[in-house]
């Protein structure tokens, strides 16, 4: 994913994690006042993205019956859904090898 030395690949994971706490901060903010306090914020990931840049998925909770399908985080191969918490996990896992 990252290509140069080790500490531009740190700077790079860096930022990464700072721009998807970012978007989780904009997307709480935007939901402020208008949902319920339970939300829910994710990533859909290649192959399953229909979309080739980062974008945010932000719910209020509970999901609709028709929606749950599409934005519920599983593992294995036919996964491509995930947390936000779980992308920043990821991240800040590659940042520290």
């Amino acid at each position: 994913m990252c290509m140069g030395s080790t500490n531009a690949k740190l700077t790079n994971m860096l930022c990464c994690v700072a721009a998807v706490e970012d978007m989780i901060a904009a997307g709480n903010e935007l939901l402020t006042g208008t949902a319920p306090a339970e939300r829910k914020f994710g990533f859909h990931y290649p192959p399953f993205n229909s979309v080739m840049h980062l974008h945010l998925h932000c719910f209020a909770l509970p999901h609709k019956w028709w929606l749950r399908h599409k934005y519920t985080e599983t593992e294995g191969p036919w996964a491509g859904y995930m947390t936000a918490q779980q992308l920043l996990d990821r991240l800040r896992q590659k940042a520290a090898a």
